[in-house]
């Protein structure tokens, strides 16, 4: 207990008066203080009280200041221990202090190293992502194709049920379509013939659709047109300016583009007027002719 060790002078030098007191008390009773007998009882009380009191100052002073002086020094040396525990409290403080921000260092070092391998693994599941997109959209487009070609291959092959002749379907169409007077009949021409012949209407289906999954690739573009004839160049051009339908939107876009087949038509000998239908219809989809 603190207090008491900082207070226990105090008490003793209580103890310590208290004791001289009765000393002296005791020996004035007794008579062993000769000086203090006086005849008169009055004076001699006074002069035990006077001469207990130069008693009690003479000494209780000295004991007073000794105790003081004891308490002072104890306070000094206790408060020099509680700077020196404060000053050691403050140093392992600022160790601590200093090792947490050393750590807090390792940690956001750690936190960023963290953060970057984060990233690159997301960059590296959105690579792998990407990887496997265009893997599943070029093996989509590489099946679309296949049924593609096959669809072109019987639309160009020759046919007794459709034209006169030795007449493909293809070019019964084309001469077909180029001999109508009016826009209108030749959109219905196109359409109707497109709508009634299965093979027609699978090679403008699945060249759209091998189109949207060549995504820009300029190799599977040319695959793409590389299975089409002059003539079914001339009917995507037709197609494509005159009539409304969506597909029809979707071959005037690639077209346009140069995604199709090129920037050019070659001129079919077969159609050497064309009616002034192929010339409006390549011009305005930015195709031009080569003989």
């Amino acid at each position: 207990m603190k207090w008491l060790k900082l207070w226990w002078p105090v008490p003793a030098a209580l103890v310590a008066a208290c004791g001289l007191y009765w000393l002296i008390d005791r020996t004035m009773i007794f008579g062993l203080a000769p000086s203090f007998a006086l005849s008169n009882v009055e004076a001699t009380t006074r002069a035990n009280w006077g001469a207990l009191g130069d008693v009690f100052g003479g000494l209780l002073n000295p004991l007073l200041t000794l105790f003081t002086i004891i308490l002072l020094i104890r306070t000094i040396w206790i408060s020099q221990e509680t700077l020196k525990q404060t000053e050691e409290a403050l140093r392992v403080s600022n160790e601590t202090l200093k090792t947490t921000k050393a750590q807090l260092e390792v940690n956001r070092a750690e936190l960023a190293d963290s953060r970057a391998e984060m990233a690159r693994s997301a960059s590296a599941q959105e690579s792998i992502a990407e990887t496997q997109a265009v893997q599943s959209r070029q093996n989509a487009f590489f099946e679309v194709y296949k049924l593609y070609t096959e669809a072109v291959g019987e639309s160009i092959s020759v046919s007794g049920n459709v034209g006169r002749g030795d007449e493909s379907p293809i070019t019964f169409i084309l001469r077909h379509a180029l001999s109508m007077n009016t826009d209108d009949d030749l959109v219905r021409c196109l359409e109707s013939n497109i709508k009634d012949h299965a093979a027609l209407g699978s090679v403008v289906r699945l060249c759209v659709l091998a189109y949207a999954l060549s995504d820009g690739d300029s190799q599977l573009d040319l695959m793409v047109s590389a299975p089409l004839d002059s003539q079914w160049k001339a009917i995507f051009c037709l197609f494509a300016n005159f009539s409304d339908q969506r597909e029809a939107n979707l071959l005037a876009e690639a077209i346009r583009e140069g995604r199709l087949f090129g920037d050019e038509l070659l001129r079919n000998p077969r159609f050497p007027d064309y009616h002034g239908y192929l010339s409006n219809a390549t011009r305005n989809l930015n195709v031009s002719y080569q003989s």
